[in-house]
């Protein structure tokens, strides 16, 4: 299982970029955002990967996670910046599995 640490990322940051009090879109406004953000600066499946990741979080039948990625923004469980969960993976400290268990332990 491979985890895509920048696109969870972008989806914590931005998952409530846009707030308004008594709304009911604003996870999908969010997502808009996120997507036409993200598809400027980098790939459309990236930008698709952080708005499915940010449209999880209206926690609705519509938008049930199936990636890991969207599991975990919906579960409220990635408490570390994407370049942290990076490195110690890159230096072989901790596997994905390692640390998506960890962090269900410990939330």
């Amino acid at each position: 299982m491979k985890v895509d640490a920048d696109a969870l990322t972008l989806a914590w940051y931005l998952h409530d970029i846009v707030k308004k009090k008594n709304s009911r879109v604003d996870e999908e406004r969010s997502g808009k955002y996120a997507y036409d953000t993200c598809v400027k600066a980098l790939r459309e499946d990236i930008a698709e990967k952080v708005k499915k990741c940010v449209l999880v979080t209206k926690h609705d039948e519509k938008h049930l996670p199936i990636t890991i990625e969207e599991q975990l923004v919906q579960m409220r469980i990635y408490r570390y910046s994407g370049n942290r969960l990076k490195c110690l993976m890159n230096m072989r400290m901790i596997s994905e599995e390692n640390f998506i268990s960890q962090m269900i332990w410990n939330s």
